[in-house]
């Protein structure tokens, strides 16, 4: 095996597919609400990187309009 397969193997999980985590962010802003969640919070939530949730905020959820700036670090969802 080489490439992605491989690393899959060794980490012991599967790739998740291709946008899968805006999906788990999105269910986690609304179940935060109005009062929101932070970056860091979230991450570990989602297992996933600090740095990998604060871009996706500043790329792809720029896009979403109901994400919702509450402080610095700190999103939620606004209908």
């Amino acid at each position: 095996m080489k490439g992605r397969a491989a690393m899959a193997a060794v980490q012991g999980r599967m790739a998740s597919s291709r946008g899968g985590l805006k999906g788990r962010i999105i269910r986690a802003l609304r179940a935060a609400g109005d009062k929101g969640v932070t970056v860091k919070d979230l991450a570990g939530k989602l297992g996933k990187s600090y740095g990998n949730i604060s871009v996706w905020f500043h790329t792809t959820g720029k896009r979403v309009k109901e994400i919702k700036k509450v402080a610095p670090g700190k999103f939620g969802w606004g209908d």
